[in-house]
């Protein structure tokens, strides 16, 4: 690794779930090819992981350090407590780490500490949201919908949220625990004071909801406060990444891609839920049945829980019946990748962010299957506004709602046999378009990654 002595060195925060850290790895990708240096807080899985990248000559020409700070596993800081330990960690850590050369903190927004500690130490803050516009416009108005009495009311799960910019959804879409209102409410008080945000979106994709956030924080700039910077960078994962991210066939045993290689264009319903769910008895049992009915191929990235054999959440005998029309596989799988395959017609999705965006980048529609977190507000997105999903109802009227096997056939044949499925499928190929257009040069993201980067340069300490 170089030395890059006049370069500015960001200190960089990332959360360490996968959903969170894949696009915050773009962020140091792009901050590397712009010669910033950087300092990166991890976890120590976190900091073995980067040893490798740099063995394998990814950083060769990045001025980067890698510092263990935080002794948690990879899990969200979505409690007052767990985000108190890491402010503290990293406070501790900040003082045998010189943190006069920093020019900046770059971390993930949840991470409130963070920002903390760039008041601290006089410089600039730029909060990373890795998920969408509107559920940072959501964040924002936490304190406001908490006062208001939102937060675990069934009376409010089905109500419109009264929001600028929030009318599409309802409360349940939000799937807001009652014991987060308080790390919700804080942080919707700090956003308010960020004077820079960098989204894992593109002005096409969320105009509404960023144009609804440019107003409520410039606003807030009218009380003496900076006006916020919002940069947009989405998809991040269209951008150049790092060559050891790009993981080959070979290397995961795609035997997978092999089978769909043998598959007619369009014709393979894609299922999987992410890298942080585990499919259990019920789901399965659900999404099997509903395969079986529908007579589609299908390719099933299936995450078992530990100690869990396909045969404890599959119907008996499924695998056999389906043998040739459908492939399971319980390994890793490269969701870009089977993506990109011409054989993929639909995407059965838990609805993240990231895989969202990838499905926008490979043009493929979705089949709404949201389970936690910020997946409701985004199927809600896909359905109601952008019309590139189709939404698998809920058997039960509640936010965690189970799904019937009867359900989710009406999806997949919706989306794969129906009229309604080509015009959804239609819509997504625009996206995929505008999408494209965003990253390319002189495109939207692509002009807001190179404001990022000069943004940072003008902050270079001595």
């Amino acid at each position: 690794m170089s030395s890059l002595a006049t370069s500015p060195r960001a200190l960089l925060v990332p959360i360490q779930t996968q959903g969170h850290w894949s696009p915050f790895m773009q962020i140091m990708r792009h901050l590397m090819d712009n010669k910033v240096a950087m300092t990166l807080c991890v976890c120590q899985d976190r900091a073995d992981e980067m040893k490798k990248y740099v063995a394998n000559g990814d950083f060769e020409n990045a001025d980067i350090e890698v510092v263990v700070v935080f002794s948690h596993p990879k899990t969200y800081p979505l409690s007052p407590e767990s985000a108190l330990v890491s402010t503290t960690e990293l406070q501790t850590k900040l003082a045998e780490m010189k943190p006069e050369r920093f020019s900046c903190v770059i971390s993930d927004f949840l991470l409130w500490g963070c920002q903390v500690v760039a008041n601290e130490l006089w410089i600039p803050y730029y909060g990373f949201i890795p998920c969408a516009a509107h559920f940072s416009l959501a964040v924002l108005n936490a304190e406001t919908l908490a006062k208001g009495g939102w937060f675990d009311n069934p009376e409010t799960d089905d109500r419109p949220l009264d929001a600028p910019g929030l009318e599409i959804f309802a409360m349940k879409d939000l799937n807001w625990r009652a014991e987060w209102k308080e790390m919700f409410s804080l942080r919707s008080k700090q956003l308010r004071t960020v004077t820079r945000l960098i989204i894992n979106t593109f002005e096409e994709l969320e105009q509404n909801s960023l144009d609804t956030m440019r107003i409520l924080l410039e606003n807030d700039g009218t009380n003496g406060k900076v006006p916020c910077k919002i940069f947009t960078i989405g998809p991040v994962m269209l951008f150049p990444t790092l060559p050891s991210f790009e993981i080959t066939v070979q290397e995961t045993g795609g035997k997978y891609l092999e089978w769909l290689d043998k598959k007619p264009k369009s014709s393979v319903v894609f299922i999987c839920f992410g890298s942080y769910a585990e499919v259990g008895p019920s789901a399965g049992m659900a999404v099997a049945k509903a395969l079986e009915s529908t007579e589609v191929p299908f390719l099933w990235a299936l995450r078992l829980p530990p100690e869990t054999r396909k045969e404890d959440v599959l119907p008996e005998g499924f695998e056999a019946r389906t043998q040739g029309r459908g492939l399971i596989v319980t390994s890793w799988v490269s969701q870009q990748d089977v993506l990109l395959h011409p054989s993929i017609g639909a995407f059965l999705s838990h609805c993240g962010w990231n895989s969202f965006m990838e499905s926008i980048s490979a043009g493929v529609p979705i089949l709404a299957h949201p389970l936690f977190a910020d997946q409701h507000m985004n199927a809600r997105h896909m359905v109601s506004t952008l019309k590139v999903a189709i939404e698998i109802k809920h058997e039960k009227e509640h936010r965690n709602g189970e799904y019937t096997w009867e359900a989710v056939a009406e999806g997949i044949r919706t989306l794969m046999v129906k009229e309604e499925g080509e015009h959804i499928r239609h819509n997504m190929l625009k996206l995929q378009q505008a999408a494209l257009k965003a990253v390319a040069e002189g495109g939207s993201s692509h002009r807001s990654f190179q404001e990022l980067s000069d943004d940072i340069k003008q902050f270079r300490q001595p």
